[in-house]
């Protein structure tokens, strides 16, 4: 009955055997419960204290570590498979495959035991799916979306203000569009940032980034267009007033008494004091990441940025059907924001064809229902704008940042000053130089 994979469980405890990136890899993101057998269990609980205690891994260390707690006899199965099946980088696919056989397992189990419940408890039913479900006790379970008026609406309203109460907000930064987000950045939601290309949402994500770190918040970006390097580029860039192109990218080429060294490593240092994680995930499955959340919220990161979102691996290779697989993640996005109580904010492109259909660059919230169902899932929207990216015969332009989609609160546009070569983007606004319109209406 038990959804078992022991070729694949034990090509991962040989992995992390013969190889220390593969065992860090594999502590980090697995645990005993991946694993479906006690001798299983008991090399894995060997392999970590090895890790933790800075030692060497081998099979005469983890044999070792086990004596003094288990059997090492399932240890000989492990090392004696064939070495083509052990590639340090193929860790990643191995480790989503666990955790999706651990998820089956474990809803097998609750399944089981509340069939068991059932039949000999005479409890009420909703009581025993919160007690199996380890739902906390005054967590209402509604059988119907119908709410009856009298005690139960008032009811119904108080806990819906008590959630609000209870719902932090974060701030973008950015006062005059802080004064016009109803909710913020809210824990337990999603925002998306969407413009076509060239128009400034990886720019505004690191300014986003910046002032959330400088505020103490923690933030954890993920790399799914960049590579780290050029992400890194961008927020030196933003805190030293250093063009990114002609000279942060180009520090490698700077004198040892160059004096803008000096200003470097003060944004350096003052990176190094924030919680911030900037992670690559190119390569990376929705399930690797929602663990990784899973672990980064636990120390503190309260937004994930993912630009762009549909870089990942998942999305990438679905040919066919591919707004359903985004659908069928941003599900259980939406789920995983709420039970960690942190903000997700999914940066998207919106496509050229719609700029050739209509013969009008600017954005509308009907432009992102093409790259998928964002809008449907997000609380709110945020759409870019630069002129300057459209009509090249103008010397500079501001940025406009369109509220398309919010509750509660006004759909509305902004202008703010981007500074090109800096990246940075500031409140004070700039009126725009060249031929490009102003345009008044922005959601329609």
């Amino acid at each position: 009955m038990l959804i078992k994979d022991t070729l694949n469980e034990q090509i991962s405890l040989g992995m992390m055997i013969k190889s220390e990136e593969a065992a860090i890899k594999g502590i980090a993101y697995l645990t005993e419960e991946h694993y479906s057998t006690s001798e299983y269990r008991y090399i894995f609980k060997a392999i970590k204290n090895l890790v933790e205690k800075e030692k060497e891994i081998n099979e005469y260390s983890v044999k070792g570590e086990l004596s003094s707690f288990g059997d090492s006899s399932s240890l000989f199965e492990i090392l004696t498979i064939s070495d083509e099946f052990y590639f340090p980088e193929k860790m990643d696919s191995i480790i989503e495959i666990l955790e999706d056989r651990r998820c089956r397992r474990e809803s097998l189990e609750k399944i089981n035991k509340f069939q068991k419940r059932l039949q000999t408890d005479p409890t009420e039913f909703v009581e025993i799916i919160k007690d199996i479900y380890s739902i906390p006790s005054d967590f209402k379970i509604v059988d119907s979306t119908i709410i009856k008026p009298g005690d139960s609406r008032l009811e119904h309203r108080k806990s819906q203000l008590e959630y609000r109460k209870n719902t932090k907000s974060i701030s973008t930064g950015y006062d005059e569009l802080d004064d016009l987000i109803t909710f913020k950045f809210a824990e337990g939601e999603i925002s998306v940032i969407g413009a076509r290309p060239s128009n400034g949402k990886s720019a505004f994500k690191t300014n986003l980034i910046k002032n959330l770190c400088s505020s103490g918040i923690g933030v954890a970006s993920y790399a799914l267009e960049q590579t780290l390097e050029i992400e890194d580029f961008r927020l030196d860039s933003i805190m030293t007033g250093f063009s990114l192109k002609d000279e942060i990218s180009q520090m490698h080429k700077w004198l040892a008494t160059d004096k803008r060294w000096e200003k470097l490593h003060q944004a350096w240092e003052e990176q190094a004091k924030w919680n911030y994680y900037l992670i690559e995930g190119t390569s990376k499955r929705w399930a690797q990441v929602r663990n990784e959340m899973k672990s980064l919220a636990q120390d503190g990161v309260k937004i994930f940025f993912f630009d762009l979102f549909d870089r990942l691996k998942e999305i990438g290779e679905a040919s066919i059907n591919k707004h359903a697989k985004i659908t069928s993640i941003l599900v259980d996005a939406l789920e995983t924001a709420k039970a960690l109580k942190v903000h997700i904010c999914l940066l998207v492109q919106i496509g050229r064809d719609s700029i050739k259909k209509k013969k009008d660059p600017y954005p509308r919230l009907v432009d992102l229902k093409e790259s998928g169902s964002y809008e449907e899932f997000a609380r709110l929207v945020l759409l870019l704008h630069y002129p300057k990216a459209h009509d090249r015969t103008m010397i500079t332009s501001p940025i406009e940042i369109i509220i398309a989609k919010q509750s509660n609160g006004p759909l509305v546009s902004k202008d703010f000053r981007f500074d090109e070569k800096t990246l940075l983007i500031s409140n004070n606004t700039v009126k725009p130089i060249g031929n490009f319109p102003k345009r008044n209406e922005t959601t329609k």
